[in-house]
C-alpha cells in the first residue's frame, strides 16, 4: 500500500511536470505572438 501512494505520488507529479511545461511554452507563443501582432 505504501508502495502504491508512492507511485501514484511520482506519476501525479510527473503528469503535473508535463502539463506545466507544455502551459509555459504555449504561453510563451501566445506572448510572442502577442508582440508581434
Amino acid at each position: 500500500m505504501k508502495f502504491y501512494a508512492y507511485f501514484s505520488l511520482r506519476i501525479l507529479i510527473l503528469v503535473f511536470y508535463i502539463f506545466c511545461h507544455y502551459f509555459c511554452l504555449n504561453l510563451h507563443k501566445f506572448i510572442i505572438f502577442c508582440i508581434f501582432i
